[in-house]
């Protein structure tokens, strides 16, 4: 496991965080957050979990909540064998500002069971074949979308509330 924050809240008041993770074996995370809280007032968030397997996540966010109330928020998944990937499963991503999320070497975005983006922009950055399946939640409300991708099987799923 690389960087894990289980039911932690992680608050920096006006400051930035950034947090890069490296999962080292089977089915590790590079960043796990079960039901953490990351959040800053006005600074950006960067969190990159970099996956090693094709059974792990460079960055799983389960129940778990990632904010800034005016800072740009960027989630970054690196797969090491192009497969890994990112999970919101149940999560919450808000900013008055951008979200970006970036599939660095492949891997899928997968959000699933509840949870939200909320932001003024949206950005979806993908490379290698990296699909971003945001379409199983209703709570999403971006007032601006743009994406970037490569890849012969790539595909963007979104659902707005």
């Amino acid at each position: 496991m690389g960087i894990a924050l289980n039911t932690v809240t992680l608050n920096s008041g006006a400051g930035s965080i950034s947090l890069r993770g490296r999962g080292r074996g089977v089915s590790d995370r590079g960043i796990d957050i079960p039901g953490g809280t990351i959040q800053s007032t006005s600074g950006a968030i960067s969190l990159t979990g970099t996956s090693n397997s094709a059974f792990g996540y460079g960055l799983a966010l389960t129940s778990g909540t990632v904010m800034s109330t005016s800072g740009d928020i960027l989630l970054r998944a690196i797969s090491s064998d192009g497969s890994g990937g990112m999970l919101l499963d149940n999560a919450t991503v808000q900013t008055g500002s951008n979200v970006t999320i970036r599939l660095v070497a492949g891997g899928a975005l997968d959000q699933i069971t509840g949870g939200s983006i909320q932001a003024v922009g949206l950005r979806l950055v993908g490379e290698a074949s990296s699909p971003f399946a945001l379409s199983n939640v209703a709570g999403n409300d971006v007032d601006t979308l743009a994406g970037s991708t490569s890849g012969a099987t790539t595909s963007i799923q979104y659902k707005d509330s």
